[in-house]
């Protein structure tokens, strides 16, 4: 009969950390489609009109997307730690969608709006998660080399 491994009960400093990175995700996301709406109806509803409107679901998902890595629920407090680090990229993508709004609607301000996106989350992928994960790794990987 094989042994099943237990997973180690959840720390308690984990569970109110998870509940907030749920809810600020939850915010921020609503505050980034509120960003995404008046700058589009801005920018594009009284040129292109409807089919303007059709491109905020898409740029919506492509800006949430990076987020999606803080979903994944964290098992340590080291992890949900890290996972409270990670927020800081959620919230730039909403001060972004949020202050871009505000500009002047024309061709540059379009471009500027979606290139900040672009480039908020890309760099946050090479530049924020990525090292942040390998840290972790490298933690842990040092952790368990100790209790050997």
């Amino acid at each position: 009969m094989e042994k099943q491994q237990q997973t180690p009960p959840v720390p308690a400093c984990v569970v109110p950390r998870r509940r907030f990175v749920l809810r600020f995700l939850l915010v921020c996301a609503g505050l980034a489609l509120a960003g995404l709406l008046v700058a589009y109806v801005r920018y594009h509803y009284l040129q292109d009109g409807l089919a303007a409107l059709l491109t905020v679901p898409w740029l919506f998902m492509f800006m949430v997307a990076p987020s999606g890595v803080l979903c994944i629920p964290a098992r340590t407090s080291r992890g949900s730690f890290l996972q409270l680090l990670g927020l800081v990229v959620p919230l730039l993508l909403t001060l972004w969608a949020c202050g871009m709004c505000w500009g002047q609607p024309d061709y540059d301000n379009r471009l500027g709006y979606v290139m900040g996106l672009v480039w908020i989350s890309l760099l946050a992928i090479q530049f924020v998660y990525l090292p942040v994960w390998l840290l972790h790794l490298l933690i842990g990987w040092v952790q368990r080399r100790m209790r050997r």
